[in-house]
């Protein structure tokens, strides 16, 4: 599985602020942290394509959701804070799925 990389908290606070750097941090943690993600949905969902399709997905809502601005490092480590986002994600993804299922 791949190694959840290291987070500069400092670079998450700065981008709260500054759009360029936010970006930039968005684009950097996106790029750090998407072979560790890919790994945790490919392991729950089984399908490749699913697991990319549901990975891009997930970025793409952090950044939406402006997540840097919530993102806090006296709440604890960033990983928790982006695992705990990915298993919400996918859970919601997952009953969104059954729902449909059933209309």
């Amino acid at each position: 599985m791949a190694k959840f990389p290291t987070t500069r908290w400092s670079m998450l606070i700065a981008a709260r602020d500054d759009p360029a750097a936010a970006r930039a941090a968005l684009e950097h943690l996106c790029q750090a942290y998407r072979p560790v993600v890919l790994a945790v949905v490919r392991r729950r969902v089984g399908s490749h394509a699913q697991a990319e399709d549901l990975t891009q997905s997930f970025f793409a809502a952090l950044i939406e959701r402006r997540f840097e601005t919530r993102a806090d490092p006296l709440r604890g480590r960033f990983r928790s804070l982006l695992l705990t986002a990915l298993t919400r994600f996918l859970s919601n993804a997952e009953a969104a799925r059954l729902a449909s299922r059933m209309c």
